[in-house]
């Protein structure tokens, strides 16, 4: 079964007006994004990792087969996941043109950290939104789509080397921020936690969701009903991070 994965940036995305060309040889300012696609070998919230080799050879496959062709689109916001994450409109391969806000123009590492520079498309109605947030002062983030297994790797699980990125598209809560860095390098995943259904330590692919919105609507509506429930989750999810993210509101 396929899978959408996604983690997005620590800092905040950095916009700016740049010199560009256009379709006809004109000069004209764009709208540029660019910020921290995902670091690698650090657990999220979902206490899932993402092996810088893997990710490196990811964007270079990218940069070379989508973004030199200028064919590697964000979306605004992943494609919708029914409750067992499979897609509820497109695959997650295909893109949604109704849902482009943005062209890549470039990836490339930086030490263990996934960089993403995508130049705003004002053209298009997800783009004139992006832009109007962004102008706003809002901050948007980042984050990965792709499709893989995952296997344990201690006491959390990381993408497996059947790992396919797909793009990375705009969202709107980080599922990895400072506060998911901190805590997965100051708590351990307790060896008596109740496991879920399905347990991190399966190998074969099954749905996953990084982006809070995501996770929320999974597990949600159990969470939702009390704080207590993520104890059954304490095998899945970065416990404290999630209920930070919860806290301001998500």
């Amino acid at each position: 079964m396929q899978h959408l994965v996604g983690d997005i940036f620590l800092e905040g995305v950095k916009a700016q007006l740049l010199d560009r060309t256009d379709e006809f040889g004109v000069g004209v300012k764009r709208l540029v994004i660019e910020g921290i696609g995902i670091v690698c070998d650090i657990p999220g919230i979902n206490n899932r990792s993402y092996p810088r080799r893997i990710i490196e050879r990811e964007m270079k496959r990218l940069m070379a087969e989508m973004v030199s062709r200028g064919r590697l689109a964000a979306e605004l916001n992943h494609p919708r996941l029914d409750v067992n994450g499979d897609a509820k409109d497109y695959p997650i391969f295909e893109m949604n043109l109704e849902k482009v806000c943005a062209l890549i123009e470039d990836l490339h590492m930086e030490g263990n950290k996934l960089m993403v520079r995508m130049v705003v498309l004002e053209e298009t109605p997800a783009g004139k939104t992006l832009a109007g947030l962004i102008r706003g002062g809002y901050h948007p983030g980042f984050s990965l789509r792709g499709a893989g297994s995952t296997v344990p790797a201690g006491d959390h699980e990381e993408i497996g080397d059947d790992y396919t990125m797909i793009t990375i598209d705009v969202v709107g809560n980080p599922s990895f921020g400072q506060d998911a860095i901190f805590n997965s390098r100051t708590e351990s995943v307790s060896a008596k936690a109740k496991p879920l259904t399905e347990s991190v330590s399966n190998v074969a692919p099954r749905p996953l969701v990084e982006s809070i919105e995501s996770v929320m609507g999974r597990y949600g509506r159990a969470i939702a009903r009390g704080y207590g429930n993520l104890e059954e989750c304490y095998g899945v999810y970065n416990k404290n991070a999630l209920i930070s993210a919860l806290r301001q509101g998500v």
